[in-house]
């Protein structure tokens, strides 16, 4: 808080606000801030992602751009964090690389996605009010699966973005 506290110091014409807490919707504790979070928004768009993921220059153009079409409910990514140098990290990547993203890219192959991967989902405040917004999963365990597949089920396209193939810039 005393960061926060000084950038809004620093620069009063930037418009800084820090948020503390959030009423509990659910047993899902990450979901409840969501919700405050979804609610305290300015703009349509809500972008989500894990703590441990990093992003390209270009990730939020190229996970908005989908909603120029309507029917786009979500846009989802591969899990992409910065493996640190150790045996057990770097097994667990080759884990995701072979075995679940496999199974992703063959179920948007098949029949397209109908849920949602936790590294990244983006979303718009009108799809997530079709769903009953963040309440709705409030309790579920999977939240990323349930806010994917909720928008689907409501007639939403889950697109699988193409942020997802190129590789994690270096760590700095």
């Amino acid at each position: 808080m005393p960061l926060i506290q000084r950038l809004m110091a620093e620069f009063p014409e930037r418009r800084i606000r820090l948020l503390v807490g959030s009423e509990k919707l659910g047993t899902n504790r990450k979901v409840n801030k969501l919700a405050r979070l979804a609610g305290e928004a300015q703009h349509d768009v809500l972008a989500l992602t894990d703590g441990d993921v990093r992003v390209g220059p270009d990730y939020l153009r190229e996970v908005v751009a989908p909603f120029v079409d309507n029917q786009v409910g979500a846009v989802t990514s591969f899990y992409r964090a910065v493996a640190e140098a150790n045996l057990g990290a770097e097994l667990e990547a080759v884990g995701a690389a072979s075995d679940f993203f496999a199974g992703v890219l063959m179920a948007n192959w098949m029949e397209g996605l109908t849920f949602g991967l936790g590294a990244s989902i983006v979303t718009t405040k009108r799809w997530l009010a079709k769903i009953g917004g963040f309440e709705a999963i409030a309790d579920m365990h999977s939240d990323d699966y349930e806010l994917g597949n909720r928008i689907a089920k409501a007639g939403g396209k889950v697109l699988l973005s193409g942020e997802c193939w190129r590789r994690s810039p270096a760590p700095d």
